[in-house]
């Protein structure tokens, strides 16, 4: 039996488990922003609610910079009030 499809399928499941690509800040960040930018509300608290998603987004990104899990997760709760 080859060995190349076992070994590319073992390749192939290491990389769906790491957190990168099962992250869902790296989706989710530009899909509301581009929800954000169409949104007919108040213009004001449409730039605070930019201005929240941005440092939600940038804590996301120091969390995979630094490999820390928790800081990813805490980035997605961007309070809205």
């Amino acid at each position: 039996m080859p060995r190349f499809p076992l070994v590319a399928l073992g390749f192939a499941a290491a990389l769906a488990a790491t957190p990168a690509l099962a992250c869902r800040g790296t989706a989710e960040y530009p899909q509301a922003q581009a929800r954000l930018e169409v949104a007919q509300i108040d213009p004001a608290k449409k730039l605070d609610l930019m201005r929240r998603l941005e440092e939600g987004r940038k804590l996301h990104e120091a969390g995979h910079a630094a490999g820390d899990t928790g800081q990813m997760k805490q980035s997605l709760k961007v309070p809205t009030a």
